[in-house]
């Protein structure tokens, strides 16, 4: 919608956001504000009719396995992007 001059902005996280930029393209014509909306990390949404409470929590913990050994941290300094928590 934004390449199309359909609206004027959107909020996105800034990993995300930069990656889909990217991917779609458009990092080249739509750039970053330096607004901050806010200064908590995202979190991941799954559709109750799609994903099985199984495996939302498999996936919950396999992420907080990321953080806890420090691989999240090291991918996010490695392609220095997001937050290193």
């Amino acid at each position: 919608m934004a390449a199309m001059d359909r609206i004027d902005g959107l909020i996105a996280d800034d990993v995300t956001g930069r990656h889909e930029l990217t991917k779609l393209g458009l990092s080249d014509r739509i750039k970053p504000t330096a607004v901050v909306v806010s200064q908590e990390l995202t979190a991941e949404m799954f559709s109750k009719r799609t994903e099985t409470a199984d495996f939302v929590k498999r996936y919950d913990q396999a992420a907080e396995t990321l953080v806890r050994d420090g691989t999240q941290a090291a991918t996010l300094r490695r392609f220095g992007i997001g937050r290193a928590n």
